[in-house]
């Protein structure tokens, strides 16, 4: 079931839109602004065709549920979780999406490259898996804060497991000594998640079968993590430095003549 849909960003991107056609902008303000626009809707399609492949996996499931574009806020840290799948042993998968309409590469040591179209090259852009990892730890401290079941007086906890998931129309140059299965396409979201829970030890099904809920208690889980979204605002204009101009009334004269 889902029980959070996608925010939508259109509003902030008539903002950018309309910011975009500010007069007296400098180069600068200028490029800065069509960059931000190119990125909110890239990552607008990327969460669309991420969450779209997730919806109609798990929509009907009565197993797991759907959380899209979690915010959250906790102890001075931010995460923005873009789709967060749970499940009734509480095995919580974290999807963070990345839109490349291009190339990545991922070299031997991690580092993500993205092709840059414009200058014919790669450069260098931060790890989305770093990024998740980070998002996780808030999202440890979001589950700290909600009421969790417990089993002979023990609370529960889930386990975590992170993926990166990028266009279906992508290409993805991948090292052949780092581990990048954390790295999927998005039509490919249902297979991995559910060879990731195949590939779990005994250890970790036992495990996992003793932290079984009920699907009740599953949604009250994500009914709790969503009543702590906290939906995040860009003061766009204090981002790009653009100071509105001040208006003077007609009715009101100046004069450079020292008063008799």
């Amino acid at each position: 079931m889902i029980i959070k849909n996608t925010d939508n960003k259109n509003a902030a991107l008539q903002i950018l839109e309309r910011l975009a056609q500010y007069p007296n902008l400098t180069i600068n303000q200028q490029k800065a602004i069509e960059k931000e626009i190119n990125l909110v809707r890239a990552g607008i399609k990327g969460e669309q065709e991420a969450a779209y492949q997730i919806d109609f996996a798990f929509k009907d499931s009565k197993h797991s549920v759907v959380i899209h574009d979690l915010c959250l806020e906790i102890n001075g840290r931010i995460a923005q979780i873009d789709h967060l799948l749970i499940g009734r042993s509480l095995i919580t998968f974290v999807l963070e999406t990345k839109y490349f309409n291009t190339g990545l590469k991922i070299n031997d040591y991690g580092e993500f490259l993205k092709w840059n179209n414009y200058l014919k090259t790669y450069e260098g852009m931060a790890s989305p898996i770093e990024q998740n990892e980070r998002h996780i730890t808030v999202l440890k401290d979001a589950f700290a804060l909600i009421d969790m079941p417990k089993r002979l007086g023990v609370r529960l906890s889930p386990t975590f497991h992170s993926f990166v998931v990028v266009s279906t129309n992508s290409r993805v140059d991948r090292s052949k000594k780092f581990d990048t299965s954390q790295v999927i396409k998005a039509d490919t979201i249902k297979t991995n998640l559910l060879q990731k829970i195949e590939k779990m030890g005994l250890i970790d099904t036992i495990s996992n079968t003793a932290r079984l809920v009920s699907y009740e208690t599953l949604e009250n889980i994500a009914h709790q993590l969503c009543s702590l979204h906290r939906p995040i605002t860009v003061d766009y204009k204090a981002k790009f430095g653009i100071v509105e101009p001040v208006s003077v009334s007609n009715n009101t004269s100046y004069s450079l003549l020292p008063t008799l």
